[in-house]
């Protein structure tokens, strides 16, 4: 048997210290629990052998805007709290959940804080010792230790636009050639480059693919065009696919 593994949360729900955001509007019972939202899942449509599952849901998640799974089969899950404005210097919300099915049950029980204090996370991959984090105008790399305890983050490119917060760097994946991929949309326009770079040397990008080499530390545009693609993946020859 095969699995989809769902994220459904009954609500946008922020923060006490945020701001009023759309939810808050909404007539109270407007929203579904977790549990009846999967239970309500029968429209969507799946391949033989799939089936859908609730594995976490409000309030041990909130406002999920990115995921992805490590090694050991856990969700290292981004709460994008400042979602969709950045918030004042050194007043980040975001933070990074590590999430574990201890009991092998399908339920993601097992919630630690990884990085709190972040500021309008938008995409996360784990791997080669560490926390990959697209957070404009800033491209991530946080070092692990084998406990998970996180380390200083390292700013390893700016020049990140978020003048359309719909549409930043996003949707992070290993390639098969073992570069990290990313998405960024068409009305952001970003101008990137090492810390430092003089403007004529970075690299311009808005709609299309990046890519990034985690040990030579190069990037380069992969692939232009699309809209505000937000959903990135290859099939097993190594095509790559995007939602737009």
């Amino acid at each position: 048997m095969r699995f989809l593994a769902l994220f459904l949360v009954s609500a946008c729900v922020a923060a006490p210290a945020l701001p009023p955001g759309p939810a808050d509007h909404v007539p109270p019972g407007a929203y579904k629990t977790g549990q009846a939202a999967a239970a309500a899942m029968k429209v969507m449509s799946l391949a033989p052998g799939f089936q859908v599952s609730l594995v976490a849901a409000e309030p041990k998640v909130v406002q999920p805007i990115a995921m992805c799974f490590d090694e050991r089969g856990r969700l290292w899950v981004v709460e994008g709290m400042a979602y969709p404005k950045k918030r004042p210097e050194g007043q980040g919300q975001d933070r990074i959940l590590i999430m574990e099915d201890v009991k092998k049950d399908g339920s993601f029980a097992k919630v630690t804080v990884f990085k709190d204090g972040l500021n309008l996370v938008s995409g996360i991959e784990v791997g080669h010792g560490g926390v990959w984090v697209g957070a404009a105008p800033e491209f991530l790399f946080i070092p692990k230790d084998a406990d998970d305890k996180a380390g200083t983050p390292v700013v390893l490119l700016d020049g990140w636009g978020f003048h359309d917060t719909h549409e930043t760097l996003n949707s992070f994946v290993w390639g098969p050639d073992g570069w990290l991929y990313g998405n960024h949309g068409v009305f952001t326009h970003s101008v990137v480059g090492k810390p430092g770079t003089p403007e004529e040397k970075r690299v311009k990008i808005n709609a299309g693919v990046w890519r990034y080499h985690p040990t030579r530390h190069v990037f380069e545009v992969f692939a232009e065009g699309t809209s505000n693609p937000w959903g990135l993946d290859y099939d097993a020859h190594g095509e790559f696919f995007i939602t737009a």
